[in-house]
């Protein structure tokens, strides 16, 4: 799912895994796999796979990571792509300590058909 996600973001702002570079220009934002959860029947494995995948934007304004998180929403939620799908799960406001930077968490989940991916 982040291979997708990436690629979708590509035009919304900057996106790095795990955590912000030093010197970063914001707004940016990051995105790591927080779970992924794998279906199974009584046959056995369905290959479908659950992830749940973390965005965390960061700016100088609310109002700015705001309207990225609203932009990130308007190109991911309900995305279906043959066997993949997307949504937005939910949205949490905050503000980065150490740099006080605002930031929003959107947390998207997914399903897809179970398929090696490298994330980064």
């Amino acid at each position: 799912m982040e291979l997708y996600v990436i690629d979708a973001l590509s035009d919304v702002v900057p996106l790095y895994p795990l955590v912000l570079p030093q010197g970063a220009t914001l707004p940016s934002a990051t995105f790591q796999r927080i779970t992924s959860n794998f279906a199974y029947s009584h046959d056995g494995d369905s290959n479908l796979v659950f992830p749940l995948t973390q965005i965390s934007i960061y700016a100088l304004t609310m109002q700015e990571v705001r309207d990225i998180a609203d932009s990130i929403r308007a190109v991911l939620s309900g995305v279906r792509d043959g066997d993949f799908v997307t949504f937005v799960e939910n949205l949490v406001d905050g503000i980065e300590p150490e740099t006080g930077y605002y930031k929003t968490i959107l947390t998207i989940s997914g399903s897809h058909k179970d398929v090696v991916e490298t994330s980064f």
